[in-house]
């Protein structure tokens, strides 16, 4: 149970450093991590939850990451990041792993950051997170939330 409480501590600090990236860092250009969505509407509501996150304003996150999952109930990203903003384990697993279950529909730098996600949280692995990072990071290296992900890994082993 401790194990779980200090990764979802650290989950919740690296989804709050994760999202410190403006709305405007997503971009079509290829220096940019993609974010897979059917949906503008779901990217909206996804990008405002991620504000609200920033803002530590969780419960009004996790609306706008729901809201994101219902317009798209694929976006893989929107279940990754409402994970660490949910209000039990039991919630934050479930969300993470539905959105592992998507990982062969995103793109590689999503997979990536799934993968992250899963070494450093949910097996406590930071040096495994770490290295699926770096790898994010040499892919979309101008990409400000790639290296706010790597820094907070970085940061959460001081």
């Amino acid at each position: 149970m401790r194990q779980l409480v200090k990764t979802t501590v650290a989950a919740l600090m690296i989804s709050s450093f994760a999202i410190l990236a403006p709305a405007n860092s997503v971009a079509s250009t290829q220096d940019k991590m993609p974010i897979t969505t059917s949906s503008e509407k779901a990217l909206d509501y996804y990008l405002e939850a991620r504000h609200l996150a920033n803002n530590l304003r969780f419960q009004e996150a996790r609306k706008y990451y729901d809201l994101a999952i219902t317009e798209d109930p694929e976006f893989a990203l929107a279940y990754l990041q409402a994970a660490p903003v949910q209000q039990s384990p039991k919630d934050n697993l479930a969300k993470f792993d539905k959105a592992k279950s998507m990982m062969d529909r995103v793109s590689k730098a999503e997979q990536l950051w799934i993968l992250s996600y899963e070494a450093g949280t949910i097996e406590g692995d930071p040096q495994k997170a770490r290295k699926l990072l770096k790898e994010m990071v040499d892919a979309y290296p101008n990409d400000e939330q790639a290296r706010n992900l790597l820094g907070t890994n970085y940061f959460g082993q001081q």
